[in-house]
């Protein structure tokens, strides 16, 4: 729980950050709806659309960014803001101060990683195993056991 000048503070960086973000937003909508797809060449065609689809994901990192800060000024007002929301402990006040929108500590901000990276790894071999599958660039391997003959393919990693 923060204190009450404390709160103040963050809530002017909460606001002041928000009001960053929208300005992006903005900035991103407007570049967008003035990019005309249909002029010049080729070259300038694929340049535009680059553009637009960088623009188009910059749009939905900073959404999200903006969900995350309207939450976290919300647990401002409950008097939620600064406690992890996997533990329950409170978050070190130099990380709020770096990330006004944390919403984990330090340590379940680890355990949480790591568990995506697993889960990003197991997505890929089966992604990987997929695709070759389907293009059928597995290495064919023969093995004896028991008098039969099994084939194996085994697929090299181009991660």
């Amino acid at each position: 729980m923060l204190a009450v000048a404390a709160v103040t503070q963050q809530e002017r960086r909460l606001l002041k950050e928000m009001d960053d973000v929208q300005a992006y937003l903005r900035l991103i909508d407007t570049r967008c709806a003035q990019d005309s797809l249909s002029r010049g060449d080729v070259m300038d065609q694929a340049n535009r659309i680059m553009d637009l689809a960088i623009n188009l994901a910059l749009r939905g990192l900073y959404t999200q960014k903006l969900k995350q800060l309207k939450r976290s000024s919300a647990q401002l007002r409950t008097g939620q803001y600064g406690v992890c929301e996997s533990c329950g402990a409170p978050i070190d006040p130099a990380r709020l101060d770096v990330l006004l929108d944390a919403t984990l500590c330090v340590k379940c901000q680890r355990k949480n990683k790591q568990r995506n990276q697993y889960k990003c790894q197991a997505l890929h071999r089966k992604d990987l195993a997929r695709r070759n599958e389907e293009t059928g660039n597995g290495v064919e391997h023969k093995m004896v056991k028991g008098g039969v003959e099994w084939q194996r393919m085994s697929y090299p990693c181009r991660a």
